[in-house]
């Protein structure tokens, strides 16, 4: 099994609320918040124990399956935007 290619790989982050300012790590708090959703639903989705993912939302354990979420968050958003320029052209 292939591993995701790590964050730091990513360009230009579109939604930079999601990295930890010091440590430039993604943060799974961060995107709970942002996703408006709970935190343990983040944690379940990167196939976590919330408890242990609370102590380090930014840890370097969690970086290859946040950068997963991350790149379809990204995705997404960047669908959302595309979508938005197609039907302002018509």
């Amino acid at each position: 099994m292939s591993a995701a290619p790590p964050v730091q790989n990513i360009n230009i982050p579109l939604l930079p609320e999601l990295f930890n300012p010091q440590t430039h790590r993604l943060d799974a708090g961060r995107m709970a918040d942002a996703l408006g959703i709970p935190f343990a639903s983040v944690a379940a989705a990167i196939g976590r124990k919330a408890e242990g993912v609370r102590k380090r939302p930014d840890a370097e354990s969690l970086q290859t399956e946040l950068g997963r979420l991350y790149q379809i968050w990204e995705s997404i958003v960047e669908l959302y935007a595309a979508t938005r320029r197609m039907r302002a052209s018509f």
